[in-house]
């Protein structure tokens, strides 16, 4: 039996992108931060930033950077690219991010910004490895502006996680596919297996459409986590102190400030902003 295509995930999620929301997808007040920091950037350094967006989060493409700034991004996926980025396909390089050192030259960006995607890479080598890769693409100055899918404080149980569901205490399939996959993790280096988050949920919540009436959800939202059947992805979930060490690591990136949103669980979504020594 051949083991699944990881792109298969990702393919899954573009033919269902609209029914991906928050926290997993930015709100304005996410996205202001962003524009808030390229603003200060352009008035201290008295020229529009270069901006290299890790992903093709539409939020980053749409949000409103100041005048002159170019904009590009990155992604492994051609399914994310053609159903998800709203600008023009020549801005986004397919590769995965690790490798986009080798597309562009060093110095070519002045903000580096991705939305939830650290957790994306293995903990803590491939986050590690980001590190280096950033401050090879920034000028001295530059920022990389990270927003984090963070642990908890305090950590919860697959148990504590179900029983919520069950009693309707979670808003919605986003949140929930978040706390399954944290409870799911032993360790910031082994992660959690999304195709286990799916095989929890559907163990006690085989009909999606069942679950969606039960706590009035659209059908379409609760069947979002189809994309996490048999798939063989991993996240790898650490603290906002493990993320700003990892980011640290090269040595050329010096952590300067966090945002904390004003919505629910504040601490597990920063905005942590990174200078390039």
């Amino acid at each position: 039996m051949s083991s699944p295509d990881p792109s298969n995930h990702w393919r899954t999620i573009a033919l269902r992108w609209a029914e991906i929301g928050a926290p997993l997808r930015p709100v304005p007040e996410d996205v202001k931060l962003v524009a808030d920091e390229a603003l200060a950037w352009t008035k201290n350094n008295g020229r529009a930033p270069r901006v290299l967006i890790l992903g093709v989060t539409p939020e980053l493409c749409r949000l409103d950077w100041p005048k002159g700034t170019s904009v590009c991004a990155v992604d492994q996926s051609p399914d994310m690219i053609r159903a998800v980025w709203p600008g023009d396909p020549a801005q986004v390089t397919t590769s995965n991010w690790l490798d986009v050192g080798s597309v562009h030259a060093s110095g070519s960006f002045d903000i580096v910004v991705c939305d939830g995607g650290l957790h994306l890479l293995p903990y803590p080598d491939g986050q590690s490895q980001l590190s280096q890769v950033i401050a090879k693409l920034l000028t001295p100055k530059g920022l990389a502006i990270f927003r984090l899918f963070a642990l908890p404080k305090v950590f919860e149980s697959i148990a504590q996680v179900l029983a919520a569901l069950a009693n309707g205490k979670i808003t919605d399939m986003n949140r929930l596919k978040l706390r399954m996959g944290m409870a799911l993790q032993k360790d910031s280096t082994t992660g959690a297996c999304l195709g286990d988050v799916w095989n929890c949920i559907a163990a006690v919540e085989p009909d999606l459409a069942a679950l969606a009436r039960r706590l009035g959800w659209r059908r379409e939202h609760a069947e979002a986590l189809v994309s996490y059947r048999d798939s063989s992805n991993r996240y790898y979930f650490s603290t906002p102190q493990a993320a700003i060490e990892c980011l640290e690591s090269s040595g050329q990136l010096r952590f300067v400030r966090t945002h904390l949103p004003s919505y629910p669980n504040p601490e597990q979504f920063p905005t942590i902003v990174w200078e390039r020594l």
